[in-house]
């Protein structure tokens, strides 16, 4: 994948005396509509069968406006440079037009307000005990609970923190010893259960959303329903839960019984060919019901359905320096979430930013037709 620059001039005008008449002939004959083909990336880079495309990256506030500007300021400007606010994102999560990310070398959390368009860099604070963030160390998992309100994991407190959007917390979940070292957070909305993923005890621990302790899931072993240094989860919208068994190298799956949460299935396997993981991460189920795993070692996305059958890998290694990105180039990726529209989100930790693709439903090829003129093949320049 070919590397993009921001913030750079374009090279195709040529001296400046060149530029300057153009500018000069443009403000003489007014808006002028100039026929352009906008380029889109695309896993696997065919319009029949592609299944995933990028839609961009997010530094800073700058990036969310992206797309506002007139399209003298594209060709002839270059794109402004935006402000990053990100040293190492961690992991992310997406709903309600609002995408909320952990920073664990800055021990931050980022909100982004999309409809707002605007980022803000939260001060968790504890009103009661008079307690900034540095004092609930660092956020490794992050899940939001409704509109307002995410859940916080804050693996050196053995607590999760429930965060108001401005940053006040409004109380804690997991205290007479439950969590011991809590990694990440999932949310069930339509049935008001989050599960905490407790990774050195090899379990989660399943809570109401009112913060009521209500069971386990799980014990150290490699059989099914046991886990080896778990580290993510995620549900479906059937309420199924996909667990990460990261040390297994697979996905289980599971099934609210209506009394406990029962295993059902598992896929994947270690390893380098297709379907298999190096270093599984994160994990997002997607409202079509695919499941995402990223890869850090691999630097990639593999994904199944939510039966297990593997159907797509994207991404790449890319180490980005000089204002410079690739498409779907990642460097250690880690969370990845799912928003309602099938819009997928990653943390790309070395390199700084947060990626957003798009699963190409139904409902957004209507919206956004591609035509084969638009394709960029893996290599080819923007």
């Amino acid at each position: 994948m070919a590397p993009v620059p921001r913030g750079m001039l374009p090279r195709f005008f040529g001296r400046f005396p060149v530029l300057l008449a153009m500018v000069c002939l443009l403000a003489a004959c007014g808006p002028v509509a100039a026929p352009q083909v906008q380029t889109r990336y695309l896993w696997p880079p065919s319009v029949e069968d592609a299944k995933i495309e990028y839609i961009g990256f997010y530094v800073g506030d700058e990036d969310l406006r992206r797309g506002s500007e007139n399209w003298f300021e594209r060709q002839v400007l270059g794109q402004r440079l935006s402000h990053p606010v990100f040293k190492k994102p961690f992991a992310v999560d997406a709903r309600f037009r609002k995408v909320v990310v952990t920073d664990t070398l800055a021990r931050q959390v980022i909100l982004f307000d999309l409809d707002r368009k605007s980022i803000s860099t939260l001060e968790i604070s504890d009103e009661s005990a008079g307690k900034s963030s540095a004092a609930f160390g660092t956020g490794t998992g992050v899940a939001f609970a409704g509109p307002d309100e995410f859940w916080l994991a804050v693996s050196q407190s053995q607590d999760v923190v429930r965060c108001q959007v401005d940053g006040r917390i409004v109380g804690k979940v997991g205290g007479a010893g439950r969590l011991t070292r809590p990694t990440a957070v999932a949310i069930d909305h339509a049935s008001r259960r989050a599960v905490v993923v407790d990774t050195p005890m090899h379990r989660l621990a399943v809570f109401g959303l009112d913060g009521t302790f209500l069971d386990y899931i799980g014990e150290r072993g490699a059989g099914p329903g046991q886990f080896n240094y778990p580290l993510d989860a995620d549900f479906d919208s059937a309420g199924n839960l996909f667990v990460l068994d990261s040390l297994n190298a697979r996905v289980q799956r599971f099934q609210w019984d209506g009394t406990a949460y029962r295993y059902v299935l598992h896929f994947g396997e270690r390893g380098t060919a297709a379907g298999s993981f190096q270093m599984p991460k994160s994990l997002a189920v997607t409202p079509a019901g695919h499941v995402y795993i990223t890869d850090s070692l691999a630097d990639k996305v593999t994904v199944f359905d939510r039966d297990g059958t593997f159907l797509l890998t994207f991404g790449g290694r890319y180490i980005s320096s000089k204002g410079q990105i690739s498409p779907g180039g990642l460097n250690m990726p880690a969370g990845i979430a799912a928003d309602e529209n099938d819009g997928l989100w990653i943390a790309d930790s070395l390199n700084g930013m947060v990626h957003r693709f798009q699963y190409l439903n139904e409902a957004y090829l209507q919206k956004h037709p591609i035509s084969p003129e638009q394709l960029a093949l893996p290599g080819a320049e923007r």
